[in-house]
């Protein structure tokens, strides 16, 4: 696809495990909006196979990937070649099983490991990039916290609005809901480290073993119990922000940024989890139903806007 005029910066809140935000979200701005979107990743998406192979390792080398967040922060993004375009995502009849992202990989999808060089260097090159700021502590909610934003606190939180700031990119908040009412959380990372028998130090003995994404993450995803029938997944487009009217050498109107951005998407979060008890076909039934009616070629609508 060709590069927009700008470059754009989705930001989304990540729902229980993640598994479903990202693919959702790529595949249907590529297939509804043919807008190609190159996520950042949890390293743990490029990790060496047991036959010693990275997974995506010719489109790493194309990305020329460096460093993960908290290792590099910003220091000298603005050095270095800009990041090769990588090829569009296949060109596939939308309508086909095989056009499901949920068939192809992340890094097929040009996914590449979330550090602020890459972001600023995908911005660069006019794509369009969706970050999660709140990361794996978000993804790993515990019990009790769903739907809440668990975005980094600290000088360098606001580093994705400095670099959208440079890049004079337009940031678009992303909400989503539906995810996790669909499971229950049986034991959350807490209640892992923490039992018998030796049991919590192998957990946490794991999670010290995986790549971190964030300095101070750690990688232990609750077990989970789904509830049936599964519920009907929301998303919604907030307010656009434009970074050009934001100093990036200023940290106070970045963090101002950040607070913003952070803001207009609980706003969405929470408009969401209202409008959708208007939703008339919010039950999967009622869904099912209706699609079946019209032979699988209308989605059932949802409430009115």
């Amino acid at each position: 696809l060709e590069p927009p005029q700008r470059p754009v910066l989705f930001v989304g809140n990540h729902q229980l495990y993640g598994f479903t935000d990202l693919p959702l979200l790529v595949e249907g701005l590529w297939k509804q909006r043919d807008i190609y979107v190159r996520a950042l990743a949890h390293p743990t998406i490029f990790q060496v196979t047991k036959k010693g192979e990275v997974q995506g390792e010719g489109l790493l080398r194309a990305a020329n990937a460096v460093g993960f967040a908290g290792r590099d922060g910003l220091n000298g993004v603005a050095d270095g070649a800009l990041l090769p375009r990588l090829p569009p995502p296949p060109r596939l009849d939308p309508d086909a099983p095989e056009a499901a992202m949920s068939t192809l990989s992340f890094v097929e999808f040009g996914a590449v490991p979330v550090s602020a060089r890459n972001l600023l260097r995908m911005l660069q090159r006019n794509d369009a990039v969706l970050l999660y700021p709140g990361g794996i502590r978000e993804a790993f909610k515990r019990k009790g916290e769903k739907y809440k934003l668990f975005w980094p606190d600290g000088d360098n939180a606001s580093d994705f609005v400095r670099v959208a700031a440079k890049m004079n990119a337009i940031i678009v908040p992303v909400a989503a809901v539906g995810a996790e009412d669909g499971f229950d959380i049986a034991l959350d990372s807490d209640d892992l480290m923490n039992l018998p028998y030796g049991l919590g130090e192998r957990v946490r003995d794991f999670a010290r073993r995986v790549p971190a994404g964030r300095v101070g993450e750690v990688f232990v995803p609750a077990v989970i119990r789904p509830v049936l029938p599964l519920p009907r997944y929301y998303f919604c487009f907030g307010r656009p922000i434009d970074a050009s009217d934001v100093d990036a050498n200023d940290r106070s109107a970045t963090s101002a940024a950040y607070a913003e951005v952070r803001r207009e998407l609980e706003d969405s979060i929470d408009w969401l989890l209202a409008k959708r008890k208007e939703d008339p076909f919010a039950k999967f039934v009622d869904r099912v139903v209706y699609e079946a009616a019209t032979n699988w070629t209308r989605q059932a609508p949802t409430f009115p806007l």
